[in-house]
């Protein structure tokens, strides 16, 4: 059955009084949709928030979900608008949406539709089972939802659609549709009324019977308005941080979004923002983006997943950074503690120690059964700016931590009252949210003693006395081409070719191997040929 409805607001937007707050109009607005729906708040939200950024809504699921409910009430928000509602199957024509041909224009020979009460001319529309759209109604169709222009014979002329809230039962199947799948920047699926519902089900009574207060209605200046606001909002570097990650997250899961698909994403975004009262995009606006971007029903609920895991104080991804950060700070630590140098006698000679447990500066015994004898080796002393530059490193990063700590307790104290205080996001929310944020603040604990370990390790480092060489700053400027002797990490004596030289370390071309090691300068310890 295919049904056409055509409705107008009789009040004008010149008589009625409008709220000085647009955040708490948008709320009683709200409240007045959701009247009398059970387990319907996203779905209204999503609705009203994509006609305000003049956004396209996809509803998916089965019959009798209140899908046409929430488009007849939506254009309910709005003065002065015409509604226009079809069902359209396989066999629909162009006349059904865009109106009949005029014959008076016709006996001009001129190509003109009668479009009054039609599509071309209704601000709220809802398109039932949309994806049965045939080609003779495609190409007209994604101009009217993109452009909001209708080619009527010869001209293209301006229409004032606001949104279109499209149905339908399966997802488009043909290659053909999938532009027009496209369109529809916010996609949500209605299931039926959980067991939990199901008693507030049974308890209504009566037709519906919503209206919205006249004072409340929104205009086209309106909306013009919060629209030209939004752009100015400020899209912080965490926000776009997000972005970039779930874009390869999308990549790696195979879920297609085009890059309109994420331009038009954020500035809802921004309007999500704006509407809410503030100048800058959130994380928490951040929560819609998982009705933006899945292809497969399926798929909402992975982006879901993966936001929840992300969202969270200053930055998202911090606790993941800060673990790589221990962790390399850790293994310097190792390296610095395990680095040792082959002992030397006064006359600089390196020393070994015998199978018997004798010192000598033979490298092995003599005789018929020769065995190589033990270097003996003393742990590195380093020069004092190399230790509190290890142990500065590493305290700057804890206090990065500790900054991030008291953000996130920070933000913790507020959420519940901005996430159940904010337009658009579900209030659900705010428990997985606190929940992971009392989980950041947990692992960045943990690691703040890793970072405390790490730089008391660094302070206990051996200092070189003042008449040693200095371990960062060589004793002798070695040039690059100089024939030099050097001790390898192993603390055996090799010839080898200065190749590069900066001011904590020099690279040698190994004589002996095909290799270059880059030392220390104090590995270096003289030219080739020089006596000692």
């Amino acid at each position: 059955m295919t049904t056409a409805m055509t409705e107008r607001a009789t009040t004008s937007g010149d008589d009625r009084q409008l709220p000085g707050e647009t955040k708490g109009r948008l709320r009683k607005i709200q409240a007045c949709l959701t009247a009398r729906l059970v387990e319907r708040e996203i779905p209204v939200r999503l609705t009203l928030l994509a006609a305000i950024a003049g956004e396209h809504l996809l509803l998916i699921g089965p019959p009798g979900t209140a899908k046409s409910e929430l488009a007849r009430r939506l254009r309910l928000a709005f003065c002065e608008q015409t509604y226009f509602e079809r069902l359209l199957t396989r066999f629909s024509v162009p006349e059904e949406l865009f109106g009949p041909l005029s014959i008076k224009m016709l006996e001009q020979d001129k190509y003109v539709r009668q479009t009054d009460g039609y599509l071309p001319t209704a601000a709220v529309a809802f398109l039932d089972e949309i994806f049965k759209a045939n080609s003779a109604i495609l190409n007209a169709l994604l101009t009217l939802l993109n452009e909001r222009e209708f080619d009527n014979g010869t001209e293209r002329v301006k229409t004032p659609l606001i949104s279109v809230i499209g149905a339908s039962n399966e997802l488009p199947q043909e290659e053909e549709l999938l532009a027009l799948y496209d369109r529809f920047l916010l996609r949500y699926h209605v299931g039926p009324v959980t067991p939990a519902g199901f008693d507030r089900l049974l308890d209504l009574r009566g037709d519906s019977g919503v209206t919205v207060d006249e004072s409340l209605l929104l205009g086209p200046q309106d909306l013009a308005e919060i629209r030209k606001s939004a752009l100015a909002v400020r899209v912080p570097p965490n926000v776009l941080s997000l972005m970039r990650a779930l874009r390869f997250y999308c990549s790696e899961q195979g879920i297609p979004v085009s890059d309109r698909r994420w331009r038009k994403a954020l500035f809802l975004l921004q309007v999500s923002a704006c509407t809410d009262g503030r100048e800058e995009v959130s994380i928490w606006d951040c929560w819609l983006l998982q009705h933006c971007l899945w292809h497969q029903p399926d798929q909402a609920a992975k982006l879901g997943a993966w936001y929840d895991e992300r969202a969270g104080a200053a930055s998202p991804r911090e606790p993941d950074r800060f673990n790589r950060l221990a962790a390399a700070w850790e293994q310097r630590l190792k390296e610095d503690q395990s680095k040792t140098l082959h002992r030397c006698n006064s006359k600089g000679q390196p020393l070994y120690r015998t199978g018997s447990g004798e010192t000598t500066t033979e490298s092995a015994t003599s005789g018929y059964h020769s065995e190589k004898n033990k270097p003996i080796l003393e742990a590195i002393s380093y020069s004092e700016a190399h230790v509190e530059g290890r142990a500065g490193g590493v305290a700057a990063v804890g206090e990065e931590v500790a900054a991030f700590i008291e953000s996130a307790k920070c933000e913790l104290d507020s959420l519940d009252e901005v996430i159940r205080g904010h337009l658009w996001v579900d209030s659900a929310l705010a428990v997985s949210a606190s929940r992971r944020l009392e989980e950041h603040v947990r692992q960045a604990n943990e690691l703040r003693k890793r970072f405390a370990e790490a730089e008391k390790g660094f302070r206990k480092l051996p200092l070189e006395e003042e008449s040693d060489r200095s371990i960062d700053e060589p004793a002798q400027q070695w040039c690059v081409g100089d024939h030099v002797v050097f001790r390898d990490d192993d603390g055996y004596e090799q010839t080898g070719v200065v190749q590069k030289v900066t001011e904590v370390s020099v690279t040698v071309s190994s004589d002996d191997h095909n290799w270059c090691p880059s030392v220390e300068p104090n590995q270096v310890l003289r030219f080739v040929g020089e006596d000692d």
